[in-house]
């Protein structure tokens, strides 16, 4: 099996063009996570934002948003975007991989703020 097609193409990108009705911000944040693990953050940022796009309320929308401007070391976008998911759901705040999110960021913005 040629995997090269992987790298090319990430998870999702099908199902867009094909331009599939109900649930294509699902498939938007799918393959922006995948863009992302791939270290397309360009990519990862285009699919998030058009995943918040099509369903605005959709809170793991803003964190992969919030995760592909972390990436790019927008801290303080990234701070906005998590902010967002938490206004949606709160109930996010009490998990682990929001509670990481928050955490690295406030490292990051630590060591921004002490750099100035």
């Amino acid at each position: 099996m040629d995997l090269r097609c992987l790298r090319l193409r990430p998870p999702g990108s099908k199902a867009i063009q094909m331009n599939a009705c109900g649930g294509l911000h699902l498939v938007y944040r799918s393959r922006s996570k995948a863009r992302l693990s791939m270290g397309n953050v360009t990519g990862a940022l285009a699919d998030a934002e058009e995943a918040t796009k099509i369903a605005p309320k959709f809170p793991q929308a803003h964190l992969s948003r919030g995760d592909a401007l972390f990436a790019m070391e927008e801290y303080r976008a990234a701070e906005d975007a998590y902010a967002d998911a938490l206004d949606l759901d709160p109930s996010i705040r009490r998990t682990k991989s929001f509670r990481a999110r928050l955490e690295k960021l406030r490292q990051k913005l630590a060591s921004v703020d002490v750099s100035s």
